[in-house]
């Protein structure tokens, strides 16, 4: 996991800035990039649309935009995770919008995490400085999609009009 996370070349998270609970974060809970397609990749594109005009939820499910900011903060994903669970996820990735050909990530130089929908928010959001910065600092725009596509959701954060797009499914 470590290999394939210094490989996206993020600058400022070199191997000489990470410390040892960036280290133990990232062993647990990086996505590798092969993973994007091969496991989220049907996933990401049943549930988003991608063009030159931005990101857009597919028809067919219950959208609620909210006004953006970070990622998540404790009661969003406390309502997200409990969605997540009634809706029989198991899992959820975290993947930064970033070049796309198409519906395709084409970039390695993005955060990209998967999660137990369960997992506590301290441990999401405070177990190392890695998870403070990518999950609330609003500077990055985000897809977050459950392992059975039924609950996810876009975070935009244009230093303009930053918003986030939530959907659920419920026609699986």
């Amino acid at each position: 996991m470590i290999s394939d996370f210094l490989s996206s070349n993020l600058s400022g998270y070199e191997a000489e800035f990470l410390t040892k609970e960036d280290l133990a974060y990232l062993n647990r809970f990086w996505l590798p990039f092969d993973q994007i397609q091969e496991v989220w990749g049907m996933l990401l594109s049943e549930a988003f649309d991608c063009s030159s005009e931005g990101v857009r939820i597919r028809p067919g499910r219950d959208v609620d935009i909210r006004m953006g900011g970070c990622l998540f903060d404790e009661d969003d994903f406390l309502e997200f995770s409990e969605r997540g669970l009634a809706l029989g996820a198991k899992c959820f990735a975290v993947i930064e919008d970033g070049p796309r050909n198409g519906d395709t990530l084409e970039s390695r130089s993005s955060f990209r995490f998967v999660f137990p929908i369960n997992i506590s928010w301290r441990e999401l959001a405070h177990a190392a400085p890695i998870s403070e910065d990518v999950l609330q600092r609003p500077i990055r725009c985000f897809f977050v999609i459950s392992d059975n596509g039924k609950i996810g959701k876009y975070v935009d954060n244009d230093a303009d009009r930053p918003s986030q797009m939530y959907f659920e499914d419920r026609s699986h």
